[in-house]
């Protein structure tokens, strides 16, 4: 199910590239083809490409300065840090040097546009949780200590909430309409918003094609996100896609034990366990 490389990118990046993509942070020595033809043994690989990238040097968070922080927190101060890359022409070896930052090489990667670009700015893009709600790095959840009294606080939070419940709830509906053509009898569909540069992510999807093989007869795909996006502005990160399972049982009962068991981490310090799907996908039953 997993690429060699990883899907929606311009530029060919092999998955040895996977946390340098989560994290928007590529590091010295790092070398960049367009093509897979680019990663074969240089005697063949320099008739077969025309460029490629090479990091000379890099700022960003360590592993240190990133701990307490969300994946997208880190994601957000490494976009804006900076970093010096060559591009080389394979042909003769000469170069250009560009100081930029890493969100920049992350846009050429993705979009494959360099040159003049490389003193543009660039926003961050935005990312889809499990449950489809939308992390836009640009309109981050307030903070308290930003505010000068608690009323501001308040109304900020207020206002934050509002959007984002709007922003999911329209989202889980276009998705909604889109996984009924899946539906089926007797087929149920349960679908996530899915990274395959996330670890969290890649541990869901597996867990879960573990627990159905053991048990149910299903078929799994992940589509591209841009299927939900007519007509509409968001500026996705190439790495979002959405997972569709379509599950094989008459049994409801069953279904829903497969998630607990595989979804649900019990809070130690509450009374009552509760468990949601919706926190963690949309599941269509038919």
């Amino acid at each position: 199910m997993t690429e060699s490389n990883i899907p929606n990118f311009k530029w060919y990046l092999p998955r040895a590239f996977n946390d340098a993509i989560y994290k928007c942070k590529f590091e010295q020595g790092d070398i960049l083809y367009p093509s897979h033809k680019g990663y074969f043994k240089w005697k063949e690989a320099k008739h077969q490409v025309r460029q490629f990238i090479q990091v000379k040097s890099t700022s960003g968070l360590s592993e240190e300065d990133s701990k307490g922080l969300s994946a997208r927190a880190v994601f957000q101060s490494n976009w804006y840090s900076s970093i010096i890359f060559s591009v080389y022409q394979a042909e003769n070896m000469s170069h250009q040097e560009v100081s930029t930052t890493q969100g920049h090489l992350y846009n050429i990667l993705w979009k494959g546009e360099h040159g003049e670009l490389a003193y543009s700015t660039f926003e961050p893009p935005q990312f889809l949780q499990s449950d489809f709600g939308i992390v836009d790095i640009n309109r981050p959840k307030p903070k308290e200590d930003k505010y000068e009294s608690k009323e501001e606080y308040n109304y900020a939070l207020k206002k934050y909430n509002e959007w984002y419940r709007g922003e999911k709830k329209e989202m889980r509906s276009r998705l909604q309409e889109y996984l009924n053509q899946f539906r089926r009898d007797p087929v149920h569909v349960f679908s996530f918003g899915y990274d395959s540069t996330n670890p969290t992510s890649i541990e869901k999807m597996e867990s879960l094609k573990l627990a159905f093989n053991k048990k149910l007869r299903y078929s799994v795909k992940t589509i591209s996100i841009e299927v939900l996006m007519s007509q509409h502005n968001y500026n996705f990160a190439p790495t979002q896609e959405i997972a569709v399972f379509t599950i094989q049982s008459i049994e409801r009962k069953k279904i829903d034990e497969i998630f607990k068991d595989v979804l649900h981490s019990p809070n130690k310090n509450a009374t009552t366990q509760r468990f949601n799907i919706e926190r963690h996908g949309i599941l269509l039953y038919n």
